[in-house]
């Protein structure tokens, strides 16, 4: 079983209004609902930023320290699944990124 199946979707995290309604009293101490909304909100900023570079409104640069400074926010904050989950995010959006200057490299040499 692949490392990824074992995690849960980034995009399932709840949100912290929403968690106390469907996840098992255990996992509704605050802490815990914490780092979830944490990782939601690192979720939605590092696809704004993705989005922003794809659109080519903010330069390779930008885009990676961006990317980085909200890695460095999240990471010092989650522990076990949580900071596999984050490492994994964060090595797809290095990877969306290279391909798409790559991307641009070939169209650049091509022209």
């Amino acid at each position: 079983m692949a490392v990824e199946d074992e995690l849960p979707a980034p995009h399932r995290y709840p949100m912290p209004a929403k968690a106390s309604r469907w996840l098992p009293i255990a996992v509704r101490s605050p802490s815990v609902i914490l780092k979830l909304a944490m990782l939601e909100a690192y979720e939605r900023r590092s696809r704004e930023l993705i989005e922003l570079f794809l659109a080519r409104s903010i330069s390779y640069s930008d885009c990676m320290a961006d990317l980085k400074t909200a890695f460095g926010s999240v990471i010092t904050k989650v522990t076990g699944k949580e900071l596999l989950a984050v490492t994994v995010l964060a090595m797809k959006n290095q990877e969306t990124v290279m391909k798409e200057m790559q991307r641009r490299e070939s169209t650049r040499s091509s022209a």
